[in-house]
């Protein structure tokens, strides 16, 4: 089972509404909503999902060190994080609603403090990479994840726990 943290509204989560996952978001007008919650008290217990999905919603938190200790509470095995890159996103009005950017070595060394192994991407392009998605995910979450992610300036990083 995947949760996905801050679905949102976009159209695209159409391609994860027959897969086995859990979305939640802050508001509830999220996509294929399931729960509205906040997302530094997860409402799950323990090891409850096999993978957690987190996209673009890292920044906007006010503790994410407290998210990512809900996020690696919850999940059994990954999970998959991805952010803005601080060091291409430095002009973009959206950067306004950011309470925290990170680079490359930033975010690193941020999800080093939570989980045993990290793997981080940068300027990852999906088009040229989709076996490295592949390799960590069920195929069909890596194919759902392929067409949802499309920024290649994007940080995009694989933990394990």
């Amino acid at each position: 089972m995947i949760l996905e943290i801050g679905s949102g509204s976009l159209a695209t989560h159409k391609f994860l509404k027959n897969l086995d996952v859990v979305h939640i978001d802050i508001t509830k007008h999220g996509f294929h909503l399931e729960n509205v919650c906040d997302t530094h008290y997860l409402p799950f217990r323990n090891e409850s999902f096999d993978t957690v999905f987190i996209s673009h919603v890292l920044e906007h938190c006010y503790n994410p060190s407290k998210v990512l200790s809900e996020i690696k509470r919850v999940c059994v095995k990954k999970a998959i994080i991805v952010i803005p890159n601080s060091d291409f996103y430095k002009n973009i009005a959206e950067c306004d609603e950011h309470i925290y950017s990170w680079n490359f070595n930033t975010f690193y060394n941020l999800l080093s403090k939570f989980f045993s192994s990290v793997e981080v991407e940068k300027k990852f392009k999906v088009r040229e990479s989709p076996n490295k998605i592949k390799r960590v995910l069920s195929y069909a979450f890596a194919l759902v994840l392929l067409k949802l992610i499309k920024e290649e300036n994007d940080l995009i990083a694989v933990c394990l726990k």
